[in-house]
């Protein structure tokens, strides 16, 4: 069952290479917004944008910028924006 809030889970493996699972979970359809910053808080990519479904969701970072250009190794935040969620979990890469 869906929880009674949003909900971003611990994004797997951590720390990663080549790539990241990031799992978010919705109670009700919204529109919500999955993103990567550097610690500065500088958007590297966008992961997810639009209308979700309740339920589980995943997405996979393969640890390139939004151009297509590979991610230097470094600590990333994961954020979730949607109607009722603000979250964000740490990601490392190590190339």
């Amino acid at each position: 069952a869906p929880p009674a809030a949003a909900v971003l889970l611990a994004p797997v493996p951590n720390p990663f290479n080549p790539a990241v699972t990031v799992a978010f979970e919705i109670a009700r359809t919204q529109n919500v917004r999955l993103t990567v910053h550097d610690v500065r808080g500088h958007l590297v990519a966008r992961l997810a944008e639009g209308p979700y479904a309740p339920g589980r969701h995943e997405v996979t970072w393969r640890g390139t910028e939004d151009g297509g250009s590979p991610a230097p190794s470094g600590v990333y935040l994961v954020r979730l924006v949607g109607d009722d969620v603000l979250q964000t979990r740490r990601v490392t890469l190590v190339r």
